[in-house]
Order: C-alpha cells, then sequence, then structure tokens
C-alpha cells in the first residue's frame, strides 16, 4: 500500500511540474519587476522603476548587440561565399587551361600530319607522273618499231620489238601502282585536313573561351580584393564611430535627474538588493 501511494504521489507531481512552464508565459523582467513590487521585498517604488530601467537597458543593449553579431556573421558568411565561388571559377578556368593545353597538342600533331601527307601528295605525283613519261616513251618507241618493220615479215616486228614490250609490261604496272599510291594519299590528305581544321576550330572555340573566364576571373578577382579593402575600411570607421558615440554619453561630468526626493541609491546597489530577494529570499 505504502508503494500504491508513493507512485500516485509521484505520478501527480510529475503532473503538476509538466503544466508549470506553459502555464507563466511572462518575461525575465515582468518576472523580477513582480517579485520587486511584492510586499515581501522592502523596495521604493522609485528604485523599482531605476532596477526596471536598468534591466530593460541591458535587454535592449543584449538585442543590440546580438543583432550587430548576427550582421556579422551575415557578413562573414558572404564573404567566404564569395571566395567559394571564386575559387570554383578559378578552378574552372585551370581545367579550361589544360583542356586548351591537350587541344593545342592535338592541332599541332593533326597540322604536322597534314603537311606531312601534303610532302607526300607531292612526291607520289612526281612518281606518278615520271612512270607515266617512261611508260608513254616505251609504248612509243615500241609503235616507232613496229611502224619501222611494217614491210617487213611479223616474226622480225615481233623479234625487234619483244624486248621493249616486256619493259612496258613493267613500266606499266610501276606506273598504276603509282597512281594507286597517288590516289591513297590524296585520300589521306583529304582526311587529315578535315582532322586538322576541326582540331583548329576547337582549339581557338576553348582559346576563346579560356581567354573569356581568365579575363572574367581577373576581373572577380580584383573586385573582391578592392571591396574587401572597402569593407575592411567601413567596418573600422563604424567602429571608430560606435567607440566615440560611446565616450560621447559620458562627454559630461554633472548628470543629474530632475526628480524630488530621490534617495542616493545607485543601480548596483538595487541590483544587488534584488539578487538577495530572488536567490536567497
Amino acid at each position: 500500500m505504502v508503494r500504491k501511494r508513493s507512485r500516485k504521489r509521484t505520478t501527480r507531481s510529475r503532473r503538476i511540474r509538466s503544466k508549470r512552464p506553459t502555464a507563466r508565459r511572462q518575461t525575465l523582467v515582468q518576472q523580477i519587476i513582480h517579485g520587486l513590487t511584492s510586499p515581501n521585498y522592502d523596495i521604493d517604488e522609485y528604485q523599482t522603476s531605476l532596477l526596471k530601467e536598468a534591466l530593460d537597458t541591458s535587454l535592449e543593449t543584449r538585442n543590440i548587440a546580438q543583432n550587430m553579431k548576427n550582421d556579422i556573421a551575415l557578413v562573414t558568411k558572404s564573404i567566404f561565399q564569395a571566395h567559394g565561388k571564386l575559387n570554383t571559377k578559378q578552378n574552372s578556368v585551370d581545367q579550361l587551361k589544360v583542356i586548351v593545353s591537350d587541344k593545342r597538342d592535338i592541332a599541332k600533331k593533326a597540322s604536322s600530319y597534314l603537311a606531312h601527307l601534303k610532302s607526300k601528295v607531292t612526291a607520289d605525283e612526281i612518281s606518278r607522273i615520271n612512270a607515266e613519261k617512261d611508260l608513254l616513251k616505251i609504248t612509243k618507241a615500241i609503235e616507232d618499231i613496229t611502224n619501222a618493220t611494217a614491210e617487213l615479215s611479223p616474226t622480225d616486228a615481233d623479234t625487234a620489238t619483244f624486248g621493249l614490250k616486256a619493259t612496258m609490261i613493267a613500266k606499266q604496272a610501276k606506273f598504276e601502282k603509282a597512281e594507286i599510291q597517288f590516289h591513297s594519299t590524296e585520300k589521306l590528305e583529304t582526311e587529315a585536313t578535315k582532322r586538322s581544321n576541326e582540331a583548329s576550330r576547337l582549339l581557338v572555340k576553348f582559346e576563346t573561351k579560356f581567354n573569356q573566364e581568365s579575363s572574367e576571373t581577373k576581373r572577380i578577382k580584383a573586385n573582391l580584393k578592392n571591396n574587401m579593402k572597402r569593407i575592411s575600411s567601413t567596418y573600422a570607421d563604424v567602429k571608430t564611430l560606435s567607440l566615440s558615440l560611446m565616450d560621447e554619453a559620458f562627454s559630461s561630468d554633472n548628470y543629474t535627474v530632475t526628480a524630488e526626493n530621490i534617495p542616493e541609491t545607485t543601480i548596483t546597489d538595487t541590483a544587488k538588493r534584488g539578487k538577495r530577494f530572488f536567490f536567497f529570499g
């Protein structure tokens, strides 16, 4: 029975505790003022107003300071985000630089290969022309001999042109081979020209993009550097002005309050008395 009662009491106390935070929605200043104005606390109306003013001022100061901290945090976040964007852009420029270097190598190799093929086409064309000349010479020689031996017997004509006909066959094969080689090289030159032109086009494209991105990144970097100097200078001016304004608040040696019969009680003494009441009362 005793255990059951203790459990019930514990349950009730827990239920009561859970409702207390939601029932009281007063601010800390209102709670302190409520305690100061209670009959158990020996403080007059002026001291109460003085402490209330001190607490309100302290709360207002905290709010202003917190807002300034939030603003500084926002500006700092914006600065780091700007530098992050700049780093991302710089990485993009660095990647473009590598791509441009690769495209330049490809274009250089394509141009060199094209120049080699052009030289080879010229050489093959010369070989084909020479082979054709040799073939024409042999052909003409055979025709001349055939015409010269036309009045002779066919056997004498064949005997006279036998060796030249064998040479003509060899010259014909050489010419055909030279012609095939020439046309093959011409096709290679055409394809190499296309590849070289495409490589040059891509090189110009990426070089233009790299130059634009690089120029823009340099501009952003310079602007960011100048703006950081301006922010730093402006912050220093604001700091100097703020400190100066705080000092000006205490520039007068005599600060009087026009009221009748005000006890000589300082804010510190009043706050100490309030502390004794709330923590030891």
